[in-house]
């Protein structure tokens, strides 16, 4: 009866022991996988606050780009309105001249012709 009893506190030992080790090793592999979630997690913040830095740079890109985009736009606009303004002056005058251009000639011969007789 005292080697059974004994054999059961050898077992009851031996479970414990067993129980033991096997909960330092939860607690071990617990503690690395909370380490690891954290790490993740600095990176993740890190990683998110990089990208709304940049986010915010490009969108400000963005903006000053829309902003040139129209200024260059309202500039060409008013470049293209002088131009077309400077080509009506240019054709109205070169009709002018050569209405008088018609005219020279037209005197010319009528000078001609009285010339010949």
């Amino acid at each position: 009866m005292r080697s059974e009893r004994e054999e059961l506190i050898r077992d009851s030992q031996d479970k414990v022991t067993r129980v033991t080790a096997e909960k330092e090793s939860a607690e071990v592999k617990y503690d690395q996988k909370r380490k690891a979630l954290k790490d993740l997690e600095a990176t993740f913040s890190r990683l998110s606050a990089t990208t709304e830095r940049e986010r915010a740079v490009l969108a400000e890109k963005c903006a000053n780009l829309e902003v040139q985009v129209r200024d260059q736009t309202k500039t060409a606009e008013a470049e293209l309105a002088r131009l077309k303004e400077a080509n009506e002056q240019l054709q109205l005058a070169l009709h002018g001249d050569k209405a008088q251009i018609q005219e020279e000639v037209e005197r010319l011969r009528k000078e001609q012709q009285e010339l010949d007789r």
